[in-house]
């Protein structure tokens, strides 16, 4: 960890009135929920019908103006 990073982490976490402890176990939190749902849509984009996918959305709209 570069020397700088804990004074910040401890400046953010007064400045938003919780521990430092409190502050980093949220910003680990964070990053795992962003890697998680990464991995989610790229789980689903692999199992993508893209040909279904572009035939539904020609459909939408259709007889159902704005």
């Amino acid at each position: 960890m570069t020397p700088s990073l804990p004074e910040e982490a401890r400046k953010l976490a007064n400045s938003e009135g919780v521990a430092p402890i409190n502050f980093i176990n949220i910003a680990v939190a964070e990053k795992v929920s962003a890697w998680r749902t990464e991995a989610y849509f790229d789980e689903r984009a692999r199992r993508a019908d893209v040909p279904k996918a572009l035939r539904v959305l020609e459909r939408a709209g259709v007889g159902n103006p704005p």
